[in-house]
């Protein structure tokens, strides 16, 4: 079909062309005329596992906007760890589990410590079913899906932002926190590194090691004002790479050169 010959643009996002893609993908992804990848992490384990995805452009996502919060928030209330994400079928790969698992050792050192699930999906019930089994259960809280327009009351609530995932291709929540001067919580395991500055903006632990999720969270709950700072640290960064504006700069040029060499 002539659809078929015509030159287009792909991007990959993620666990679409990790481990287990659909055959069906990997050979569209490869016919490409232009690929472009959200992060170098998911273009790099792209190719490791399949090869052919090398030649994928960098292309960072950004939040749909330039402007700050109209108001930033001051983590109103109860020491807040905030995981806001989809409850993926089987439980997820988010970071709720271990972060129920660890949250008793985080209440001893921080006895008002609040675990704030925000998000649906079908694995909601089996975390649900997780936290009420935990000894701190009535320390954790399921808000299920908040509209878009009372997320702020939800950021204002969040101390440290946590999702240490082992899945994200990019992680966009992770610059909303940003957005909102939130420290930000993630792993090792996957494009956080790439996002989240450890020890600059936040965190990204090692989930095999379990003593290092509670004691970064900890730290920070204990320390406001060193939370305070990362948050500041993580809205520069922000500014600098993760608005609207920053997203265009970087893409467009690649959009004008598809089209120049494309018709």
């Amino acid at each position: 079909a002539p659809f078929l010959s015509r030159p287009f643009l792909g991007w990959i996002c993620g666990i679409e062309v990790w481990e287990g893609a659909r055959a069906d993908r990997i050979i569209w992804a490869r016919r490409a005329s232009v690929l472009v990848s959200i992060s170098a992490f998911t273009r790099d384990r792209a190719d490791r596992i399949y090869g052919g995805f090398s030649h994928a452009k960098v292309c960072w996502l950004a939040t749909e906007s330039d402007e700050l919060p109209t108001a930033l928030p001051l983590a109103l209330g109860a020491p807040t760890v905030l995981l806001m994400g989809r409850f993926d079928a089987g439980g997820g790969y988010k970071g709720h589990q271990e972060l129920i698992e660890c949250w008793p050792e985080v209440v001893s050192a921080v006895p008002d410590a609040r675990l704030l699930f925000v998000g649906h999906g079908p694995g909601v019930t089996i975390i649900q079913t997780l936290a009420a089994k935990s000894p701190v259960g009535s320390h954790i809280e399921f808000r299920g899906f908040v509209p878009e327009e009372e997320l702020e009351s939800v950021w204002a609530q969040a101390s440290v932002f946590a999702m240490p995932s082992r899945g994200e291709g990019f992680g966009l929540v992770y610059i909303e926190a940003m957005r909102h001067g939130i420290p930000v919580v993630a792993s090792v395991h996957d494009a956080a590194p790439e996002i989240n500055l450890d020890g600059v903006t936040g965190f990204n632990v090692n989930l095999d090691k379990p003593d290092e999720l509670p004691e970064r969270v900890i730290r920070l709950l204990k320390s406001p004002d060193y939370a305070a700072k990362l948050g500041r640290n993580g809205r520069e960064r922000w500014v600098a790479h993760f608005r609207y504006s920053c997203f265009r700069s970087r893409f467009v040029p690649i959009l004008r050169d598809f089209l120049a060499d494309s018709y």
